[in-house]
């Protein structure tokens, strides 16, 4: 914690403080209304405009948000300073400095512009944009439709609007290997046809119109001028990969179209993926990389927005309570990155269709470890390709996703957290433990819509909710100080 004194003259203090007071940049999201700090990484100054020659004590459970100031304004500070301001300026401070411990826990806020403001929500609105289209997408894949546009054009392509045009389109899909090996045996009419068609032509207009959120405004922010340096390398990994995924869709979709049917044996012609699926899927391999680039760009939108629309970092200068919050932060990273690679092994769930194997939870087919698990025969691929194998990775994954939330959630309950901290972490509770709720009633009624389709969005509202949270407890730099600011000579 921090008792501050400050030994500065009422005249100087009143000048200090005339133009913070009028100034947003350094006002409180606390009670304590009276004080204003400037800080920067290792420099800063406490003022208490109105009682400049007070102890400032605040309790021990006390959190406070401050907000950074440029270097600028405290060159300005120091000019006007005819004292040196500094816990320890006297016997009774320096006293007071070796017991700091009152303020466990500092939020600093750097001062946003306009524009960037602007620019963060408009990243944040393009992250929505695309959890959007990762639910349809979902959709599209739960009702079995990604395989019913058997062509792409970059540019997209209109909805077949006369009986001709659909009786065409119907006769491509005849010669592809899911009407082939499945669709015929299922008493698979035009109508059919046009519901599975309009799901895949929906999800692909509604991946090009993100395309145009994004480079419009990109665009205009350009030729304005107002973009920060800071962002340049992101924005440019996004125009690529978003660019790109049309193209990496298409080589996906292109997996489920071979016509021919392979050999199973030990010669390795055969996949076993494409009999985990009767020939009538797409790659897991192709859908996961489709998922994961999906999601990549979700969040790179999402965390750039938000570094856009709040600087805070956590700020302490406890020992104790930096290792504390050092252990959080590695908890929510881990927590964090296995929630990634759950979603990422959900993109082989889906692909092997392996959710509909070992309906039964907590127990696998009755056994903590089924058999069938692993296969001389596959090898490595029994990661990826083994229905078994998949469904257990992608359980055992949401299991320590959900465990180290608790363990995060845990090292966090008897911290002083700024409040916004403890939103963000109960709401990545929330979400994974919805989310693992979801994925067991998806096991127990065998995969349906209803409950499938929530669980992939879920997968990526939790993620959201962990860069939420992983942003709220960025910390400035370890061991950063307050040290006296030098008198004019």
């Amino acid at each position: 914690g921090v008792a501050a004194r400050l030994p500065l003259p009422a005249a100087v203090a009143g000048r200090i403080a005339a133009p913070l007071a009028s100034s947003p940049a350094c006002a409180f999201s606390s009670p304590h209304r009276s004080l204003h700090t400037v800080l920067r990484p290792r420099i800063g100054v406490a003022v208490c405009p109105r009682s400049p020659l007070a102890t400032v004590n605040l309790g021990e459970s006390s959190v406070v948000s401050l907000k950074v100031l440029p270097v600028s304004a405290l060159s300005k500070i120091r000019a006007m300073s005819t004292a040196t301001a500094v816990a320890g300026a006297s016997p009774e401070g320096a006293k007071q400095g070796e017991n700091e411990g009152t303020i466990e826990s500092v939020e600093t806020q750097e001062e946003t512009t306009g524009w960037e403001r602007v620019i963060g929500w408009w990243l944040v609105g393009c992250s929505a944009i695309v959890v959007v289209i990762l639910s349809i997408g979902g959709v599209t894949r739960l009702t079995g439709s990604g395989l019913s546009m058997v062509k792409w054009k970059p540019h997209g392509t209109m909805l077949p609007m006369t009986k001709e045009e659909w009786e065409s389109e119907f006769e491509d899909y005849k010669k592809h290997p899911e009407y082939i090996y499945k669709r015929q045996y299922e008493d698979f009419g035009m109508d059919d046809f046009k519901f599975i068609y309009f799901m895949e032509w929906f999800h692909r207009m509604a991946g090009r119109s993100v395309g145009v959120a994004f480079m419009l405004p990109l665009a205009f922010f350009a030729a304005k001028g107002v973009i920060p340096r800071s962002i340049y390398g992101r924005l440019a990994f996004l125009g690529v990969v978003g660019s790109s995924q049309g193209l990496v869709g298409w080589w996906m979709v292109r997996s489920g179209l071979n016509s021919e049917m392979p050999k199973r044996g030990e010669d390795g012609e055969g996949e076993e993926w494409q009999y985990n699926t009767q020939f009538a899927a797409v790659s897991p391999y192709r859908l996961a990389f489709h998922l994961s680039t999906a999601i990549t760009l979700q969040l790179v939108l999402l965390t750039t927005g938000l570094a856009m629309l709040d600087r805070g970092r956590l700020l302490t200068r406890s020992p104790a309570l930096q290792g504390r919050l050092t252990w959080l932060w590695r908890y929510g990273h881990a927590a964090a990155s296995f929630g990634g690679l759950a979603a990422f092994s959900g993109g082989f769930v889906a692909g092997n269709r392996a959710g509909l194997c070992c309906n039964d939870w907590p127990l696998m087919d009755g056994q903590v470890v089924p058999e069938g698990i692993w296969e001389d025969r596959l090898g490595w691929k029994n990661f990826f390709e083994n229905q078994i194998t998949v469904q257990f990775d992608h359980r055992s994954l949401a299991y320590l996703m959900l465990g180290f939330t608790a363990a995060t959630w845990n090292a966090a309950r008897t911290l002083p957290l700024p409040p916004r901290v403890r939103t963000a972490l109960n709401a990545v509770l929330l979400c994974c433990a919805g989310q693992v709720t979801m994925g067991v009633m998806t096991l127990w009624f065998h995969v349906p819509i209803e409950i499938a389709a929530p669980h992939q969005l879920g997968s990526v509202v939790t993620l959201s909710a962990f860069v939420w949270f992983l942003h709220t407890i960025r910390m400035v730099v370890p061991g950063a100080k307050f040290i006296p600011i030098p008198p004019v000579k």
